[in-house]
């Protein structure tokens, strides 16, 4: 499996009910307020192409695959963010 940053903007209406359902089934987890991360199965075309079918056309969209090793940083973050990034991205 392979750990995806998802991140979008949706431009009009902004019902994410169904985005958030399907996240969830997932265990895709909220870093941000519309920045996600989690371990998926598919490619990053597949994972962008899915998150497009729960959103409306005119919304942005962007996927991307977090490599083994990737550094990074941040700042106040949610509870337990940070020690969730190190586990998916630095595992022992």
């Amino acid at each position: 499996m392979a750990v995806f940053l998802i991140t979008y903007d949706a431009h009009f209406e902004r019902d994410y009910d169904e985005l958030y359902e399907a996240f969830a089934a997932l265990r895709i987890g909220r870093i941000m307020e519309s920045v996600w991360l989690g371990e998926i199965n598919n490619s990053a075309k597949e994972v962008r192409e899915w998150v497009r079918g729960l959103l409306d056309d005119d919304d942005s969209i962007l996927v991307i695959e977090m490599k083994p090793k990737h550094m990074y940083a941040g700042r106040k973050l949610g509870d337990g963010v940070g020690d969730w990034l190190k586990s998916l991205l630095w595992p022992d």
